[in-house]
């Protein structure tokens, strides 16, 4: 008797192909097979060998879900692909995560190829800074972007020794061309960075200590270590009720040393709640585009919640409007390039969502005009054709689609 491996079809005089398929089932899986192969294989090429990360990780999707399928044939004995494709499937089910690391380490080096030419100090740190911006965008892409951490600290390390050790070259140029007072400054400015970063102090006691040395031999003097200081008021308290001390913390903005505020430790907070908390806070441009950019972020992740929309719409809005005042600075901060600006392409995403597509648009044009790319390999000039194609096919479905397709909804 035979039996159809693909329908269960069962009959006294069934033919059956050496497939073991019958009739009706041969050509059609036959064909569906050949075609999912060709997919699988043609996307497996891609993943291996393109440089774009968003087609190594959108082939990857595609090859997954043929070979899949692929593999539920296989399941009921049908003759597939060599190797077969439940081999193939279980070896690149958790590529995504090792592809983006992997091309974050290509990014890194091409940042380092780039610092060994570069003139300036500033620049060097620059491109450090503009890699790590790329990993965290690039959190979203990873189904365990914890392992981005380690990464991110290393070279948050080395923009830091980068930093540290331009103010050294600098004093020790100073110092030999007899400059005393510009020596001098540059050393202060290293110790601080040494004294004032995450680093246990007794692990860079070795560094502090040859520039305690130099600071002395130029007749300066060494300043007080920065501690927590308690105030003076508990002095005239119980000692059985201390009180605790105030931490200050610094962060560098526009070449210099400034005590952090509210703006920034509510962005760096990562919560949406203290972020919207500091809008109103007034603090220097850097931070502030931060804080409204993350705002933005964090809010286009859940935008399917119409509140969540709302305000992400408010403040992408809030950020463009001040983008022009607070470009040159956040450029000048940047070793002179402008990072990658998310809000643009998350209110153009917003936007095309809504419909309105022409607005979209001017928002694309707009980043172009300040020379800005939004990572994908077209950029934002890509990003313009594609919007221009959605309402196209927005107004075929519906004449009074040229502003909004909401108009068309019911």
């Amino acid at each position: 008797m035979g039996k159809c491996k693909w329908c269960g079809k069962t009959g006294l005089f069934l033919k059956v192909s050496s497939n073991g398929l019958c009739n009706n089932c041969e050509g059609p899986v036959a064909l569906d097979i050949q075609q999912r192969a060709r997919i699988a294989g043609e996307s497996l090429k891609l993943v291996q060998e393109s440089k774009n990360l968003e087609i190594r990780l959108s082939r990857l999707k595609e090859m997954l879900k043929h070979l899949y399928v692929l593999t539920k044939y296989e399941e009921k004995g049908i003759p597939t692909i060599d190797p077969l494709p439940s081999v193939i499937y279980k070896e690149f089910y958790y590529k995504n995560d090792q592809i983006v690391i992997e091309h974050i380490e290509t990014e890194v080096e091409k940042a380092r190829k780039k610092n060994e030419t570069a003139a300036t100090v500033k620049t060097k740190k620059g491109n450090i800074i503009k890699v790590i911006q790329k990993i965290e965008d690039y959190r979203e892409k990873m189904d365990k972007s914890e392992k981005l951490n380690g990464i991110i600290n290393k070279l948050k390390t080395e923009a830091h020794d980068i930093e540290v050790a331009g103010y050294l070259e600098e004093a020790d140029k100073a110092a030999f061309k007899g400059k005393k007072p510009k020596a001098l400054d540059n050393y202060y400015e290293a110790l601080y960075l040494l004294r004032t970063d995450d680093i246990d102090d007794e692990k860079q006691e070795k560094q502090i200590k040859e520039i305690e040395k130099k600071i002395v031999a130029l007749g300066g003097k060494i300043p007080e270590k920065i501690v927590d200081r308690v105030d003076e008021s508990i002095c005239l308290q119980d000692l059985s009720e201390p009180k605790a001390p105030e931490s200050t913390f610094y962060t560098l903005r526009q070449g210099k040393s400034v005590i952090v505020d509210d703006a920034f430790k509510a962005w760096t907070s990562g919560d949406l709640n203290e972020m919207l908390g500091a809008v109103d806070i007034k603090t220097n441009p850097i931070d502030r585009h931060f804080l409204l950019q993350s705002i933005v972020a964090e809010t286009y992740k859940t935008r399917k919640d119409n509140k969540s929309r709302k305000i992400c719409i408010k403040y992408a809005e809030k950020h463009l409007k001040e983008f022009a005042s607070i470009a040159p600075a956040l450029k000048e901060d940047m070793g002179g390039v402008l990072p990658r600006i998310t809000t643009f392409q998350h209110y153009a995403t917003l936007l095309t969502e809504d419909g309105d597509f022409e607005k979209a648009i001017d928002i694309c044009k707009k980043a172009i005009q300040y020379d800005l790319h939004d990572g994908t390999k077209a950029g934002f000039e890509g990003r313009i054709e594609r919007i221009k194609k959605q309402k196209a096919k927005a107004h075929s479905r519906c004449p009074a689609a040229n502003t909004n397709t909401r108009s068309c909804s019911s």
